[in-house]
């Protein structure tokens, strides 16, 4: 079995990693991807305010982040790969999203991508990560997605080449951006930052009790929240607050699947 340090020496952004062309995209019943279908809107404006602040703390050296919520139906995943569009938007950086909600894996289905490996098949030593990585189009953006999933999932979130992994893109990408499950009631969440330079919280604005976000943020004990998105924010109040970044999600929105 191959080494995932072995496995990566190889790795680039020349390889051919099949690419999502976005010019070839049909709507697809899904929370829209607002940097990418609306990058004029308002909301894709806060996500780009989110991409500054980002930066800034990759400048610290923090630039492996989970992006996490207190409870299902925050945003996280949406305010995920939006993030990851902004950062890796014409070139800008070099970034992976990584789908680490493995029991409810949801980038892959968000982007319209059909992938039949990912994160967890290179764990389990099935795939390497170039067998794995989708690109954005001509963006420096790749996913690497949940893939197929264990029945027993601490066959994967404790296994050592989960740290591996991580590492390797670290060394390799500019931002790693994974979505995870949320917090609450689950152990996986600070399972997974052992191996990240910490935490997102996204709550969504006049539904998330404050309560569970007191509990979550303790639940993650020993992980750092660099910060918290509150999702959901009309535009105008965001624009008083100076709050980002507001999604704008409604049920009109359609995603955009993508295409081998």
């Amino acid at each position: 079995m191959a080494t995932i340090s072995n496995e990566m020496t190889s790795f680039s952004s020349a390889n051919a990693a099949p690419i999502m062309d976005a010019e070839t995209y049909e709507p697809a019943a899904a929370p829209r991807v607002i940097s990418l279908t609306q990058p004029m809107s308002p909301a894709a404006e806060q996500y780009r305010v989110l991409r500054y602040r980002l930066e800034c703390l990759a400048k610290a050296g923090i630039k492996a982040l989970a992006f996490t919520s207190p409870q299902s139906g925050d945003g996280k995943t949406t305010t995920a790969v939006n993030a990851a569009l902004a950062l890796g938007k014409g070139g800008r950086n070099r970034v992976v999203l990584v789908d680490a909600d493995l029991r409810r894996p949801g980038v892959a289905n968000m982007l319209g991508l059909r992938a039949n490996k990912g994160l967890c098949d290179v764990v389990a030593g099935r795939a390497s990560i170039d067998d794995c990585l989708w690109r954005f189009g001509a963006d420096e953006l790749y996913v690497l997605p949940a893939g197929n999933t264990p029945d027993d999932l601490s066959d994967t979130l404790y296994d050592p080449r989960l740290g591996e992994v991580m590492a390797a893109l670290k060394q390799r990408f500019d931002f790693v951006v994974v979505d995870t499950p949320p917090v609450l009631p689950l152990a996986d969440v600070p399972t997974l930052c052992r191996d990240l330079d910490g935490a997102v919280m996204v709550v969504r604005a006049g539904v998330t009790p404050k309560e569970l976000v007191d509990s979550a943020i303790s639940a993650l004990y020993g992980v750092v929240v660099h910060g918290m998105v509150l999702n959901e924010v009309e535009p105008r109040v965001a624009q008083m607050l100076r709050i980002m970044p507001y999604t704008g999600n409604n049920e009109s929105q359609k995603a955009l699947p993508a295409k081998r």
